[in-house]
C-alpha cells in the first residue's frame, strides 16, 4: 500500500526537521498543509479500499465454509446410497475447497492488517495537521531557533533535493541507509527441477490420504448408525 507507506514516513520529527532546514519555513508551511490535507483524503480512500477488501475476503471465506459443508453432506448421502466413488469425488472437492479456505483466511488476515495500518496512518496525519494548524506560530519559532543552532550548512544539505512534493522531501530525510539495506533484500528464486516435482507428488499423496481418512470416517459413522443399539460400544 504505497499511500500508507508514504504516510508512515512522514513523522512529526521529520516535519519539524524539514521546516527547520528551510530558509523561509513560513513560506513552506502553507504548501505543506495543502499537501497534508490531500494525503488525509488519500488516507480516507485507503481506509475505504482496505475495508472493502476485508469484506470481500470475509465473503469468500464464508462461501468456502458453506461449500465444504455441502460437499461433506453430499459425500455422506452418496455413501449411504452405496455410491462410494461419488462420495470420494465429493470429499476430494471438499479437500480442495479446504485449501482455498486457508488462502482466503490468510487473505482476510492481510486485509485486516492493511485496514488497521490505513486507519492508524489516517489518525497520524490528522494529528499532524491539527498540530501544524493550532501551533503554527510556535512551530515556526522552534524551526527558526533550531535552524540557527544547526547552522546554514545543515539547512542547505536538506534543501538540495528540490524535486517532487514537499511531503516527498520530508519522507526522504535520513533514508539513505534504509534504501541501501532494502537493495540487499534480493528475493531468492525458486529451485527448479526435481525438487518441485517431488513436492507436487508429496502434496498429491497427502491429498489422497486426506480423502481416504474422511471416507473412512464417514463409513465408521454410517456403520455405527446402522448397528442395533444393543450391539454398539458402550
Amino acid at each position: 500500500m504505497g499511500v500508507i507507506n508514504r504516510l508512515n514516513r512522514v513523522t512529526s520529527a521529520r516535519l519539524h526537521a524539514f521546516l527547520s532546514a528551510s530558509e523561509r519555513p513560513e513560506d513552506i508551511l502553507p504548501g505543506l498543509l495543502r499537501e497534508m490535507e490531500e494525503q488525509d483524503r488519500a488516507a480516507a480512500r485507503a481506509v475505504a479500499k482496505a475495508l472493502a477488501a476485508v469484506r470481500a475476503a470475509q465473503s469468500r471465506l464464508d462461501e468456502s465454509e458453506g461449500k465444504i459443508g455441502r460437499l461433506e453432506e453430499g459425500a455422506a448421502l452418496a455413501l449411504a446410497q452405496g455410491d462410494e466413488q461419488l462420495a470420494r469425488e465429493a470429499l476430494a472437492a471438499a479437500v480442495r475447497t479446504g485449501r482455498e479456505k486457508d488462502r482466503f483466511l490468510s487473505a482476510l488476515d492481510q486485509a485486516q492488517r492493511a485496514l488497521e495500518q490505513a486507519r492508524a496512518a489516517k489518525l497520524r496525519i490528522e494529528d499532524q495537521l491539527e498540530e501544524l494548524r493550532v501551533n503554527r506560530d510556535g512551530i515556526l519559532a522552534r524551526s527558526w531557533a533550531l535552524r540557527a543552532r544547526q547552522g546554514a550548512a545543515h539547512g542547505s544539505a536538506l534543501s538540495e533535493k528540490k524535486s517532487g512534493s514537499i511531503l516527498e522531501r520530508v519522507a526522504a530525510i535520513e533514508t539513505d541507509l534504509e534504501r541501501d539495506e532494502a537493495e540487499l533484500e534480493i528475493p531468492r528464486a525458486a529451485t527448479p527441477g526435481t525438487r518441485v516435482s517431488l513436492e507436487e507428488r508429496l502434496r498429491d499423496t497427502e491429498r489422497r490420504a486426506e480423502i481416504d481418512r474422511r471416507l473412512n470416517d464417514l463409513k465408521k459413522r454410517r456403520h455405527g448408525a446402522n448397528q442395533p443399539r444393543g450391539d454398539r460400544d458402550p
